[in-house]
């Protein structure tokens, strides 16, 4: 192995690290193995995942998902599925065992679910619109909220097309939160206020289930306009809790 080489020839470990593109515990494992047993004693595995190791979704499992993702978490403390969530729903309401979230989230990808989140906080030096929204809405905000100790989130709405195994459309409502970790729902029909008041409702559940009463959550969301909407707008009045900050048009 480099990395034993490296040290047998006065190399430090961090030096051996990036010479062998190793971390430091592989090292010093290999290291120790090799002072105790020779060369014999250094493991020297395939680096990466063996092929054909990965768990794979079949008709079933499909099936199943789609079905999770058409209704709300049973947990009301879960904004929406994520695909944690999702595996363990799988084995405890479905008997589906043994799928793992990293199959689920390749899944949701190949079926065009895999929202990536906006890149909002980009917008911070931008000259225009976009930027004084940012600087002006968003930004106070997300500060809010992290001092109250509550949840910065961003989200939106959107029709995903159908793809193989689906027939028809879907309206995804989606949430990336901490390290741009998915959270969604699929509904057949476009979400009406009932739904996004839900959504709000579990959103500031989570968030003020460590403890903190006067949490806040701070949520930049894309693709609906709720002014529409009589409804959120007297939800949102009555909950300040919620700082709402939608895309500008």
């Amino acid at each position: 192995m480099l990395a034993v080489r490296l040290r047998l020839n006065g190399h430090t470990v961090a030096e051996a690290c990036q010479h062998s593109a190793l971390s430091a515990p592989t090292v010093s494992a290999a290291w120790k193995a090799f002072l105790e047993g020779g060369w014999q004693a250094v493991p020297v595995k395939p680096r990466g995942r063996r092929r054909g190791s990965g768990d794979v979704l079949n008709s079933v499992h499909s099936e199943a998902l789609c079905r999770l993702l058409m209704t709300w978490p049973s947990s009301e403390l879960l904004p929406a599925w994520n695909s944690r969530a999702l595996a363990v729903a799988l084995a405890e309401t479905e008997n589906q065992t043994g799928m793992s979230p990293r199959a689920i989230e390749h899944w949701w990808k190949a079926r065009g679910l895999g929202v990536k989140p906006a890149d909002v906080r980009g917008l911070a030096r931008k000259r225009s619109n976009a930027g004084r929204w940012f600087r002006q809405q968003v930004k106070p905000g997300f500060d809010a909220a992290v001092k109250s100790g509550g949840k910065c989130w961003q989200g939106g709405v959107r029709v995903v097309a159908a793809t193989d195994g689906r027939d028809a459309r879907c309206y995804q409502l989606y949430l990336h939160g901490k390290r741009g970790a998915l959270h969604m729902l699929c509904l057949p029909t476009p979400p009406v206020a009932n739904d996004y008041i839900t959504l709000f409702e579990r959103l500031v559940a989570e968030a003020r289930a460590a403890g903190q009463p006067e949490a806040l959550v701070a949520l930049v969301f894309h693709g609906a306009f709720f002014q529409a909407s009589p409804e959120i707008m007297q939800w949102l009045v009555e909950h300040p809790a919620m700082r709402l900050m939608p895309f500008p048009s």
